[in-house]
């Protein structure tokens, strides 16, 4: 998805012009927190929230996004139609796997937060991601939350504080989701790390490379194995996408 020449007032410099940068910053930063938004309910402070983060964010989103989308003259590529048609199986999969999942129970109640706010995550994240703007703030968010993520799960379990699983009494399943999410989050920001570290030359690669190193050792904090697929992924696909798209395969 890519987002076509902005219109004739914008590129004149006119003070609409100037709008775009903020609403991009927003929807940039917004679109981190709602997508790493699972993640981030683990983190002490943000525990405890009244409202429900991922829903805060989904609404502090709306504005800045429908004004990018309002903005601007979008085009559908071809090429997202078979990943589009993968997330639409992905959640008639989910839907019918609940009947017979071992995790039925806690499917049943994350099944209408996946199916109501999964199509709307995935359409936000397009649009940001056809952004130039938009989407440097959302990567420099996702590889700030993933470095705080994996150095607060850290320090949880090593000092047996660690908040996971919500409110009320311990729940086995609720906690290994929550470390699933910790694990995806810091593989997010792991997989970007390492395009970084593609992106530098000489003596800047250094600080790239052990962010990289680090981020990867982290995501053994929480463990699962999605979380080290993820970063498996993340890491050897994220700089493939970024070289062949310089088309040096």
């Amino acid at each position: 998805m890519r987002e076509n020449a902005a219109p004739a007032g914008a590129a004149r410099g006119t003070p609409a012009a100037s709008q775009p940068g903020l609403a991009a910053a927003g929807a940039g930063l917004l679109a981190g927190v709602l997508h790493l938004s699972g993640a981030l309910k683990g983190l002490p402070g943000l525990a405890a929230l009244p409202l429900d983060l991922t829903l805060l964010a989904a609404l502090l989103l709306a504005p800045p996004l429908l004004f990018l989308l309002a903005g601007r003259d979008w085009h559908l590529a071809t090429p997202l139609g078979p990943p589009l048609a993968g997330a639409a199986l992905l959640l008639l999969w989910l839907v019918l796997a609940g009947g017979w999942s071992a995790s039925r129970l806690h499917l049943a109640e994350k099944l209408p937060h996946i199916v109501l706010l999964g199509p709307a995550m995935l359409a936000a994240g397009l649009l940001v991601g056809a952004e130039a703007r938009a989407l440097r703030w959302l990567a420099g968010f996702t590889l700030l939350a993933g470095l705080v993520i994996g150095l607060a799960t850290a320090w949880g379990v090593a000092t047996n504080t660690v908040v996971l699983g919500g409110d009320g009494p311990p729940d086995p399943g609720r906690i290994r989701v929550q470390y699933q999410l910790a694990g995806l989050a810091i593989a997010c920001a792991a997989g970007l790390a390492a395009v970084r570290l593609l992106e530098a030359r000489g003596a800047a690669r250094l600080p790239w490379l052990l962010l990289t190193l680090g981020l990867a050792l982290a995501v053994l904090v929480p463990g699962g194995r999605a979380a080290l697929l993820g970063l498996g992924l993340a890491v050897a696909l994220a700089p493939a996408v970024l070289l062949l798209g310089r088309r040096q395969p």
